[in-house]
């Protein structure tokens, strides 16, 4: 092992241990649920050590290599949760169970263009969308009805990938599949500055192109 590279990595989680931790309080304020998420953040952050180059701040790649994935069960029951919801760009998995039952939800749900797995009933139950849409050209896979309950919503695909996701798994899901091919790069999502609130379970996401994503999650304590 390169004890330079250990080296290397010893000084990058010193420094931004307090961004680490900070990543552990958007998904649990329990002292045990944060010390097991600090050792799995921190082998993400050293499975993709190779891969850092320093173009971005450290601050920023800790961000981008822990939160690529929502984890399973992250937000369930999360009767909080209202408005529309905006998965961030960076994310490329949400895991089983991540939404389900979060039925606070009344607007439209935007998946991100680089999404490549949804896990089983990730968004069960969360009848109140009245849109969907995702940006991601191919067809993520799909695990056991993540979308159900979803009823009549109109999933909005990117241009020109409608037979794509009519020929997925994707329409067993939903039975009006559509493409828009002036206004969906709008709603696009881009990664922008989290704002956890350790002491209220309160997060503010800003991103590019929306003024702000406010969440609480009440099932788990913080996001």
């Amino acid at each position: 092992m390169n004890n330079d590279k250990e080296h290397q990595f010893e000084l990058l989680v010193r420094e931004h241990k307090r961004t680490i931790y900070t990543v552990c309080y958007m998904f649990s304020h329990n002292k045990t649920e944060v010390d097991d998420l600090f050792q799995e953040v921190l082998i993400r952050l050293w499975n993709g050590f190779d891969h850092y180059e320093g173009r971005s701040s450290a601050r920023t790649w800790v961000y981008r290599v822990a939160l690529t994935s929502i984890e399973s069960w992250t937000f369930e029951e999360c009767r909080g949760f209202t408005g529309s919801l905006v998965i961030p760009n960076l994310v490329t998995s949400i895991g089983s169970s991540a939404f389900e039952d979060c039925r606070g939800f009344d607007g439209t749900l935007t998946l991100s263009k680089n999404l490549a797995s949804v896990g089983s009933f990730a968004f069960a139950s969360c009848s109140g969308f009245k849109d969907a849409e995702i940006l991601a050209e191919t067809p993520p896979s799909l695990e056991n009805y993540p979308f159900g309950g979803f009823g009549s919503v109109t999933l909005v695909v990117p241009c020109g990938c409608t037979a794509a996701y009519e020929n997925s798994p994707w329409s067993e899901q939903f039975t009006n599949i559509i493409e828009d091919c002036t206004d969906l790069a709008e709603a696009e999502s881009s990664w922008g500055r989290v704002y956890p609130n350790p002491t209220s379970g309160h997060v503010t996401i800003e991103a590019d192109n929306i003024r702000h994503l406010s969440i609480i999650n009440n099932r788990r304590k913080g996001v």
